[in-house]
């Protein structure tokens, strides 16, 4: 048998639980196909996960994400290694009092566990419990974004930005600077949410700056600086934007990759090198693995590639592979970047 990595053992984990988009979906299948441990690997989660069918799909046992977590991190430290042997049932000690949709694949998570099928360090799992919680955030934004458009004649949330101004300085103020990020604080200071832990992916390491407060968030009209928001929002033209203008075009994404260590300093956007490497970066927030992107029409979908779409454009740059230094704005709607 060929050994697979890491990364094609989430791409068939996805596969088994229908979290792939088509693409992935058929590289997987390739995968299975021609690799005798990929087939070995997909034929363990399946016969682990087969039990979910009998299950009704609005059930979910209550508190089996704590408990999956709890197991998981106990039975990786104490073996460290991918069962290759029979599966084992293992009482969970608890009645399964079913109530919920919304945690159905960290049932399917328990399941692994109960049947033995455990990853190294639970990196997997945790990845994709990550992603998942990254999804659900990029929706509660949405949800703000739809109701401040709704409020606004339909315009996205944009603060005035004088001609040139450059959109890479976070935290800084003045006419000169009007970082990109001042738009969805507008969500926060007008109170179209009161989370700011939503703009920061759970998949990235947090630096350990404290949570924006009620009273601080007043008082601003940007986040402080990188560490408080990690996502990328779209570039807004100086005239403003309708949010049904952008049809199902991207609207947010995790961290563009480019601006990863961007401090307030504007100068640091022009000496920023790209080339056939950096240009092929992944968001930092999931490991490089891929990026959570949400799209205007409501939909999050997490892609393992920063090109979408069938015009093949990357969301990371402006046309001809370009990041603007900090100023400068896509030409037209099918040129997306979200930034910084």
């Amino acid at each position: 048998m060929h050994p697979i990595d890491p990364q094609q053992q989430e791409l068939i984990f996805d596969y088994c639980f229908g979290l792939s988009c088509p693409s992935e979906a058929a590289e997987a299948e390739r995968l299975i196909g021609r690799n005798d441990e990929a087939a070995a690997w997909h034929a363990r989660i399946q016969a682990a996960i087969a039990p979910l069918s009998y299950l009704p799909p609005e059930y979910c046992p209550d508190g089996l994400a704590d408990r999956t977590l709890h197991r998981l991190r106990t039975e990786a430290s104490q073996r460290g290694v991918v069962y290759r042997s029979r599966p084992r049932i293992v009482s969970l000690g608890f009645q399964p009092r079913l109530s919920n949709a919304a945690g159905i694949v960290v049932a399917a998570a328990s399941i692994l566990l109960i049947a033995g099928v455990l990853v190294q360090s639970s990196t997997v799992f945790r990845q994709h419990y990550a992603r998942l919680n990254c999804a659900a955030q990029l929706g509660r934004v949405q949800e703000a974004v739809g109701l401040y458009s709704s409020d606004y004649d339909g315009f996205l949330p944009a603060v005035a930005r004088a001609e040139g101004a450059h959109w890479s300085a976070i935290g800084q103020d003045g006419p000169r600077h009007c970082s990109n990020t001042k738009n969805p604080y507008l969500l926060l200071k007008y109170g179209y949410t009161d989370r700011p832990a939503d703009f920061l992916c759970g998949g990235k390491t947090r630096d350990g700056a404290p949570p924006l407060t009620a009273a601080q968030i007043a008082t601003r009209d940007d986040f402080p600086s990188r560490a408080h928001i990690t996502y990328s929002f779209r570039l807004m033209p100086t005239g403003g934007l309708k949010l049904a203008a952008l049809g199902a075009r991207p609207l947010v994404a995790d961290m563009n990759p480019h601006f990863e260590r961007l401090e307030a300093v504007p100068s640091q956007a022009r000496s920023l090198e790209l080339n056939r490497v950096t240009l092929r970066l992944n968001s930092p927030n999931h490991g490089r693995c891929g990026q959570n992107v949400l799209f205007a029409d409501g939909h999050a979908r997490y892609s393992r590639t920063r090109v979408i779409g069938d015009g093949d454009d990357d969301i990371y740059t402006i046309a001809d592979d370009k990041i603007g230094e900090g100023c400068r704005l896509p030409s037209c709607l099918d040129d997306t970047m979200l930034a910084p």
